[in-house]
């Protein structure tokens, strides 16, 4: 995050160093299943499935705009 405007010497560097590292540059994106076993590996986890937990988990979503709007 900027807080202060850029110069042009700013951009110049910053230009130089996308051009010196740019070829080795690739996205950093893991797939929800990469994630989920991540996390399965590292941390103890709990299964949750009973309707009562299913209920409560779906009224925080639709509750919560945020949460709504991101909904397909």
């Amino acid at each position: 995050m900027l807080t202060t405007e850029p110069t042009p010497e700013m951009i110049a560097e910053w230009k130089q160093l996308f051009e010196t590292h740019h070829t080795g540059m690739h996205p950093n994106r893991k797939t929800g299943t990469e994630v989920d076993a991540y996390f399965r590996e590292k941390y103890p986890y709990q299964i949750f499935d009973n309707s009562t937990f299913r209920k409560v988990a779906e009224t925080n979503i639709m509750e919560n705009e945020y949460s709504r709007n991101k909904l397909p």
